[in-house]
C-alpha cells in the first residue's frame, strides 16, 4: 500500500503520497496548491473531507483509513498498450524506452508470462505484445479494478478493519472538537 498521509496543520490540510496522474488535476479542483519542496499539496482546512475522501479514492487510504483494496489478477492476453498502463491513477507496468525493459508498479507482480526485450519505436515505446501474461496487483481499490477486462478480484481487505480505524480517527477528531469548544466557552 502507499505511503499517503493527510493532516490539517493550522488552517491548512496537507496530502502527502506517491506520484498518482489524478492527482493534480483532482487537487487543483479542490484549490490545491503544490509544494515542490516537500512534494506535497496544501488545501483549506475546511476541506479536509474532501481531501480525504479523494486521497482514499486515489490510493485506497487517506492514510488513517482505507477503502476497500482487493488484490487481483489481470490477464493481459489481447492486449495492447502505449508506454503505460494505469489504473485509477496507479502505473502498473511501464516501458520508458524501445529497448527498455518493462517496469511494475508498486504492488504488482507477473504471475505468468514474460515481456518482450523491445516494443514500439524511439519516439513511440510500447509494451509490446502481453500474450500469455498474468500480473497480480495489490491493494488497489476496488472501485478502480471494476470493469477492468480479463480481471478477477484475489482477496480484498475486511471492512471491519477499516470501520473500527475509522471509528478511532472519528472519536480522536471529537476529543479535539470537544477540547475546542471547552476553551471558547471560558474566555
Amino acid at each position: 500500500m502507499p505511503v499517503v498521509n493527510v493532516k490539517v496543520d493550522g488552517e491548512k490540510v496537507i496530502l502527502s503520497g506517491p506520484y498518482n496522474v489524478n492527482l493534480p488535476s483532482r487537487a487543483k479542483a479542490l484549490g490545491g496548491r503544490f509544494d515542490g519542496n516537500t512534494k506535497s499539496w496544501a488545501f483549506d482546512a475546511r476541506d479536509e473531507e474532501r481531501v480525504r475522501a479523494m486521497a482514499k479514492e486515489l490510493y485506497g487510504t487517506d492514510g488513517e483509513t482505507t477503502a476497500e483494496l482487493v488484490t487481483v489478477q489481470v490477464d493481459l492476453t489481447d492486449r495492447i498498450f502505449g508506454e503505460r498502463w494505469t489504473i485509477g491513477g496507479r502505473i502498473i507496468i511501464e516501458r520508458r524506452g524501445r529497448d527498455d525493459r518493462v517496469r511494475l508498479g508498486d504492488g504488482v507482480v507477473v504471475v505468468s508470462g514474460t515481456f518482450s526485450p523491445s516494443g514500439g519505436s524511439i519516439k513511440n515505446p510500447s509494451i509490446g505484445p502481453c500474450d500469455g501474461i498474468v500480473l497480480e496487483i495489490r491493494d488497489i481499490p476496488k472501485a478502480a479494478v471494476e470493469g477492468v477486462k480479463n480481471c478477477s478480484i484475489v482477496s480484498q481487505t475486511e471492512p471491519q478493519t477499516d470501520l473500527m480505524a475509522e471509528k478511532e480517527r472519528l472519536m480522536a477528531r471529537l476529543d479535539v472538537i470537544n477540547a475546542l469548544l471547552q476553551q471558547q466557552e471560558a474566555t
